[in-house]
C-alpha cells in the first residue's frame, strides 16, 4: 500500500513540475513585468516633477531605475523598442493624468516592482516555478 502511494505521489510531482513554465516562457513574463514596472516609475517620477519639485533627487532616483528595468526587458528579450512608452501612456489614462489618483496603480504594481528591483532572481524563480 505504502509503495502506490509513494508511487502515485511520486507521479503527481513529475507532472506538476512538468507544467511549470520553461525558461524562454519565464522571460518573456518577467520582460512583461520589467516593462510594466519601468513604466510605474517613470509615472511616479513625472508626478513627483509635477506636485513636488522639491523632490527631483527622488524622481531621478525613480527614472533611474525605469531605465535599468527597460534594459533588463531588452535583455530578455522584450524587442518592441516603444513598449514602456506604450505601457506608461496606458497609466496615464488610467489616472486620467491626475497624480492624486495613482492608487489603483501603485496598489497594482508596487510590490511586485520592488520585488522585481530589489530581488530580480527571486522573481525570475518565481515565473519558473509558476504553473500554468
Amino acid at each position: 500500500m505504502s509503495r502506490i502511494i509513494l508511487t502515485l505521489s511520486l507521479v503527481l510531482t513529475l507532472a506538476t513540475a512538468a507544467r511549470a513554465f520553461d525558461e524562454p516562457t519565464a522571460r518573456r513574463h518577467m520582460a512583461g513585468e520589467c516593462v510594466a514596472c519601468a513604466a510605474y516609475y517613470d509615472v511616479i517620477a513625472n508626478c513627483l516633477e509635477a506636485t513636488r519639485p522639491l523632490d527631483k533627487d527622488l524622481a531621478e532616483r525613480y527614472r533611474s531605475i525605469s531605465r535599468k528595468l527597460a534594459g533588463q526587458a531588452r535583455e530578455l528579450g522584450e524587442e518592441n523598442e516603444w513598449a514602456v512608452e506604450d505601457a506608461e501612456a496606458d497609466m496615464a489614462r488610467e489616472i486620467r493624468q491626475d497624480c492624486n489618483a495613482l492608487g489603483p496603480i501603485k496598489d497594482r504594481y508596487k510590490e511586485i516592482c520592488r520585488g522585481l528591483v530589489e530581488k530580480p532572481k527571486a522573481r525570475m524563480n518565481y515565473w519558473l516555478e509558476r504553473r500554468n
